[in-house]
């Protein structure tokens, strides 16, 4: 089992991360506040930052909000619902990587000057790297955006090649 593979997201706190053989045994306690341990057979830790709209008041505007404070937007305008909000960088929360904060911020400003009649902007083919070990590059469409029955996965090792350590 893979830590992916449990109910766990980033309202789940760590408690331990303990090697037992060939498995890592995890610690966790749940967002229902349960304390839970699972074997998995390896954990990928990968770090973020919180959106940065604390201290906006957002929460007494009539904006939807996400649990974690942030309006919901489209993002291929930027726009807040109809409001007159448009949301960047690091204040969207959803791509957090410096190119794609700079297409937001043109887009949202775009649209914001256009108020009220924003235009769908294109955006660039999505590109993530996470500096990890093993480490991971996603390119592409994100796999909750893929209609299902689409697309194959599939698993490549390029363990034996000079080049690719």
């Amino acid at each position: 089992m893979f830590a992916s593979e449990l109910a766990f997201d980033s309202a789940a706190e760590v408690r331990a991360l303990e090697r037992s053989g060939d498995a890592v045994t995890l610690r966790y306690r749940g967002p229902d506040g349960i304390d839970r341990t699972e074997a998995v057979d390896c954990v990928i830790a990968a770090t973020g930052r919180a959106p940065n709209v604390h201290g906006l008041g957002l929460d007494r505007t009539t904006l939807v909000l996400d649990a974690l404070g942030v309006p919901h937007f489209d993002r291929h305008t930027m726009q807040s619902g109809t409001h007159p909000i448009f949301i960047a960088g690091d204040a969207s929360d959803d791509r957090p990587v410096l190119h794609e904060a700079n297409d937001e911020g043109r887009i949202a400003g775009a649209n914001a000057a256009r108020f009220p009649d924003p235009v769908m902007a294109l955006r660039r083919t999505p590109l993530a790297i996470v500096f990890t070990d093993p480490q991971l590059a996603i390119v592409g469409a994100r796999y909750v955006d893929l209609v299902p029955g689409s697309f194959v996965t599939g698993v490549v090792s390029f363990e034996h090649q000079g080049a690719a350590g």
